[in-house]
């Protein structure tokens, strides 16, 4: 019993390593270019066990981008605050992508590689499709102001996402010159003081 225990605690171990590597490979080189043989290589694993995980390369990287996006998508979805401001709706949702980001900030070229590479497995563009929804939702409700109508409501939504995009491009190429939580608190001051001035 202890055998098959420390076994599957090995398997285990080893898979999620394997899916490490896989995304800072996909960072470095992006989902199409690196190889099985450089995987293995690099997670110490023989490229037999990683099929035995996984079965195709093509099923690994579904496996490794959805796992990514579940926590990013928990992270956005599972947070509530008590008689919410704007302000404060909106530092807690910059405050959660942030942290999510500056945790590991190859999770940025992650993004990137999928988003402007061609050939990419069509349930990882519907997966990004559906959480830049998921975001612009969020923010949405953030940000209504009683005063506009949806569809401008909506305009403000996706136009303070637009810039939060360009955050997350400056982040991904000067990451140690670029801070994302001085800039949203800045973004969130701003954004806030414009959007009772949108109402006049």
């Amino acid at each position: 019993m202890a055998k098959a225990i420390q076994k599957r605690k090995n398997g285990e171990e080893t898979k999620i390593r394997i899916l490490k590597e896989c995304l800072q490979l996909i960072a470095e080189q992006g989902p199409l270019s690196f190889t099985l043989d450089e995987l293995s290589d690099r997670a110490g694993v023989a490229k037999t066990s990683i099929l035995w995980h996984f079965g195709s390369k093509e099923d690994l990287i579904l496996e490794a981008v959805g796992a990514l996006f579940d926590d990013f998508e928990v992270r956005l979805k599972s947070f509530g605050i008590v008689d919410p401001t704007p302000e404060r709706l909106l530092a807690e949702l910059f405050a959660r992508v942030s942290e999510w980001f500056e945790s590991a900030p190859e999770l940025n070229a992650v993004f990137f590689q999928f988003m402007f590479q061609r050939g990419v497995h069509p349930d990882i563009t519907a997966r990004l499709r559906e959480m830049y929804r998921e975001f612009r939702r969020r923010l949405k409700e953030a940000l209504n102001n009683p005063a506009l109508t949806p569809k401008e409501n909506e305009a403000v939504a996706i136009a303070v996402l637009a810039l939060i995009d360009g955050v997350f491009v400056q982040f991904y190429l000067e990451p140690e010159a670029v801070s994302m939580k001085k800039t949203f608190a800045t973004l969130t001051k701003m954004v806030a003081a414009d959007r009772l001035k949108l109402g006049h």
